[in-house]
């Protein structure tokens, strides 16, 4: 669950100078994002940019994965805070759990996976 007032905290103690109406709004949008956010046994996760993966391609994805048993938890980092490298430089992110991993291997699960991802990765030139 995502906490408003410890996230409005942790804004106010990195960057002290920052307006009320700022922090307001990069709540704001965390609260959007984490609304998005499942957890479950047939749950993929994916975190990227918007604007890297369109609204239609994010429909296409979880219509795949519903068609396999599955379900798309997905967090847009777009105008969100980040302190550290990796959360720059990382665009897409797919996370699978332990239960979902072990299953791969035996289903159709990894041929939604392997469609999914070919519409999130640009094509090789």
């Amino acid at each position: 669950m995502f906490d408003k007032e410890e996230y409005r905290k942790t804004l106010k103690d990195m960057s002290p100078n920052l307006s009320d109406d700022f922090i307001d709004r990069q709540i704001e949008i965390k609260a959007k994002n984490h609304a998005t956010l499942k957890r479950g046994p047939n749950v993929v996760h994916l975190d990227y940019y918007g604007g890297i993966i369109s609204d239609g391609e994010i429909v296409q994805i979880e219509e795949i994965l519903s068609r396999n048993g599955l379900e798309l938890s997905r967090y847009d980092k777009s105008g969100v805070i980040y302190g550290n490298l990796q959360d720059f430089s990382l665009q897409i992110a797919i996370a699978f759990g332990p239960t979902l991993v072990v299953t791969l291997m035996q289903s159709a699960v990894w041929d939604a996976i392997k469609a999914v991802t070919r519409i999130t990765l640009p094509p090789k030139s």
